[in-house]
């Protein structure tokens, strides 16, 4: 387990460091319009939140594909009683 939680630590730090020199690009990175594939052996995640006011209710969908676009996994469901359509994001 503690292997498992250092490999975690390690990804996510590089992760963020790839991040923080993507922050230059981000006006290059809005105007792409189609999917970028991630590296091979790296699974992109996708995911999108909505809410309903009238309703307070949020649902969530999310998509995991693998560098040739192929879908790995994914998941749908409904939450109730979000009452504001930042907590659905969250």
């Amino acid at each position: 387990m503690l292997h498992n939680a250092e490999e975690e630590a390690n990804l996510w730090f590089a992760a963020n460091a790839k991040g923080r020199e993507m922050e230059g690009h981000s006006d290059e990175m809005s105007k792409r319009k189609r999917w970028i594939p991630p590296e091979t052996g790296v699974l992109k995640f996708n995911m999108h939140a909505n809410w309903r006011y009238a309703q307070l209710q949020s649902g969530m969908a999310w998509i995991a594909q693998d560098y040739r676009g192929d879908v790995k996994h994914h998941a749908r469901d409904v939450f109730i009683c979000s009452p504001s359509r930042l907590v659905a994001e969250f």
